[in-house]
C-alpha cells in the first residue's frame, strides 16, 4: 500500500493572538463597551455599544466544534462512504463584534471502483486550515432593521475564512494509473452566515448557511 503524502503549510500566525488570552478574566463580563473606530472603518456604520450582556466581550475565546452537510466530493472516483467531517476553531473578540483565530477541519471518504475488472478502494484525506474573522451583529439588527433578538439567548453572525486544502490519498500502487491521484493542495476561501443559540451563558448551538470548510451547511457547539 502506497500513501501518498503532502507537507500542508501552517498558519502559524492566526494562533499568536491567542497568546493574549491570559489577559483576560472573569471581570470582563460584566463590563461595559464604547462604540469601535475599528467596526465602524469596516462596515462603514455606527456600531451599538455593549454592556454586560453582552455574550463577546473583549478579550474573550470561544471554542467552536462543527459538522458538516452537502459536502462535495469526488463522485466520479465510485461509490463513497464516508463519516461526517469535523471542525474545530477558536475566535479571540478583539471587541465585542470582532473576532478572530484559527480553524483546522479533517475529512476521511473511502471510494470503492473497478479497474481493469477488479475492484479496489482508494481513500481520501482533506486536512485544511487557516484563520477566520467573525462579526457578532444581533444588536446591529436590532438597530437598524428595528428587530427584537434577545442578546442573552441568540448570536446572528457572519464569518470569513481563508486558508489552505491539503488532498491526499491512500491507495495501492497498482491501481494509481486508474484515476489521478497525486496529492495537491490548494487556497480555500468560505462565507457563512450563522446564528447560535444560548443554552447557558457559557455553552450554545449553532447552525451556518454557506461555503464552510467541507459543506454548505454546518452544525455544532460553541463554548466559552
Amino acid at each position: 500500500m502506497k500513501t501518498i503524502s503532502l507537507l500542508t503549510p501552517l498558519f502559524v500566525s492566526s494562533f499568536m493572538v491567542l497568546d493574549n488570552a491570559n489577559a483576560f478574566s472573569a471581570s470582563s463580563k460584566s463590563s461595559n463597551f464604547e462604540n469601535s473606530n475599528f467596526g465602524r472603518g469596516i462596515l462603514g456604520i455606527s456600531l451599538p455599544g455593549t454592556g454586560s450582556k453582552w455574550p463577546f466581550p473583549k478579550g474573550s475565546v470561544w471554542l467552536n466544534f462543527s459538522t458538516s452537510l452537502g459536502i462535495s466530493d469526488k463522485s466520479s472516483y465510485g461509490t463513497r462512504s464516508s463519516f461526517l467531517p469535523i471542525s474545530a476553531a477558536a475566535e479571540y473578540s478583539l471587541e465585542p463584534h470582532w473576532a478572530i483565530g484559527p480553524y483546522l477541519g479533517y475529512q476521511s471518504i473511502t471510494y470503492s471502483d473497478s479497474y481493469l475488472g477488479e475492484t479496489y478502494s482508494s481513500k481520501l484525506r482533506n486536512l485544511t486550515l487557516g484563520a477566520r474573522i467573525t462579526f457578532h451583529g444581533s444588536d446591529v439588527i436590532n438597530k437598524y432593521l428595528g428587530a427584537g433578538l434577545d442578546i442573552k439567548k441568540w448570536d446572528i453572525y457572519s464569518t470569513f475564512s481563508a486558508g489552505l486544502l491539503s488532498q491526499t490519498w491512500n491507495i495501492e500502487t497498482r491501481f494509481e494509473s486508474a484515476r489521478n491521484y497525486e496529492a495537491t493542495w490548494s487556497p480555500s476561501f468560505g462565507f457563512v452566515l450563522g446564528a447560535k443559540y444560548f443554552v447557558y451563558q457559557t455553552l450554545a448551538i449553532h447552525g451556518e448557511f454557506g461555503k464552510g470548510n467541507f459543506g454548505f451547511l454546518n452544525f455544532g457547539i460553541s463554548y466559552w
